[in-house]
């Protein structure tokens, strides 16, 4: 058997100035805690925007896990609030990690669950043909557009404010245009990498907000979480200086 080992390169350390190889996990982490550093400085530990989103994400997190007792049956919520933890809790690693765009697709992923969710809120039937329904079926009548078609028609102020809000984050932060221009939250340039940008941090962060909290209240009510929906209701109406702690 030919020995082929004389003939293996290291992969250069540089290639135009720009880290390679192994070298470029360096740079990315560097980015990263950059990014980190400075959005930990314009972010008060003690806000109530940060405590707001731990408690949503307390509440996702139990009835992900059936924390406070399991419910038995098909286990559907409960694994709608697992995706919906997860996507949160990536979308802030990523938003102060400075990939803000990133961390918008996740939102966009959350708001399909919120309004499925809402959906079940005012149309049983809707949402047991939705559990029965093979894929083909899916795709037909609960594509997110008909979810947000049918929820407008039952229930328009249950959907997301503005109406466009889902297509415009698709349009800007998922799907490929002629138009793309990836991490631009500044009025200079497109972004490669996790840069950190005052104005990116602050959309990301209160979209991230803003759809949790909605899903966040639902679950609250379907998992009768009375201590949550209270603490999340009152720090929204300004009324809870400061969140109970456990």
């Amino acid at each position: 058997m030919k020995d082929h080992s004389a003939n293996t390169r290291t992969a250069p350390e540089e290639n135009h100035g720009i880290p390679s190889g192994l070298a470029h996990f360096t740079l990315i982490a560097k980015g990263a805690q950059l990014a980190k550093a400075e959005t930990a400085d314009r972010l008060k530990t003690g806000s109530p925007d940060l405590r707001l989103l731990g408690i949503c994400l307390c509440a996702l997190y139990q009835a992900a896990t059936c924390h406070r007792g399991c419910n038995k049956g098909p286990h559907l919520l409960e694994g709608l609030s697992a995706r919906a933890y997860n996507h949160a809790c990536a979308a802030f690693t990523l938003l102060t990690s400075g990939y803000y765009d990133e961390a918008l697709n996740l939102v966009r992923g959350i708001g399909e669950i919120y309004h499925l969710v809402a959906l079940s809120t005012v149309d049983q039937d809707a949402i047991s043909h939705w559990i029965d329904s093979d894929k083909p079926t899916r795709m037909r009548d609960f594509s997110p557009s008909k979810v947000r078609a049918k929820l407008r028609r039952l229930a328009p102020e249950l959907e997301l404010t503005p109406s466009t809000w889902y297509s415009e984050l698709s349009e800007r932060y998922t799907h490929v245009t002629p138009a793309i221009s990836p991490n631009k939250h500044n009025p200079e340039r497109a972004i490669a990498g996790g840069i950190f940008q005052e104005s990116g941090l602050e959309v990301s962060l209160q979209e991230l907000i803003h759809i949790t909290c909605g899903l966040s209240l639902m679950i609250c009510r379907y998992f009768d979480y009375a201590d949550l929906f209270e603490q999340i209701s009152g720090l929204l109406l300004g009324e809870t200086e400061e969140a109970p702690s456990d």
